[in-house]
């Protein structure tokens, strides 16, 4: 678990949600993104996503480490919208 300060980039209830990761004033460490849209059968589509940004040491970071932090992303998105969806299932 990590602790750092969000800051929301987008907010369009129903639709879009967007946020930063990193301290006020200082580079944004990864920028999280959720999509909805009307899908089958009455339901909602949910895309979840992130954006890092484009600098050297980011790159460095990635060409290093990138595989098992991919992986740690993904298996981290997989729980994160189960768990959106057991609550909203749950009414």
């Amino acid at each position: 678990m990590y602790w750092t300060v969000c800051t929301v980039t987008a907010c369009d209830p129903g639709r879009d949600f967007g946020f930063s990761v990193g301290p006020p004033g200082r580079s944004v460490l990864n920028t999280w993104r959720y999509q909805l849209e009307p899908g089958a059968d009455g339901g909602t589509d949910v895309t979840e996503s992130f954006a890092l940004p484009s600098s050297p040491l980011i790159r460095l970071y990635w060409l290093i480490f990138g595989s098992a932090r991919g992986r740690s992303n993904a298996e981290g998105m997989l729980v994160t919208l189960e768990k959106m969806k057991a609550v909203v299932e749950s009414g």
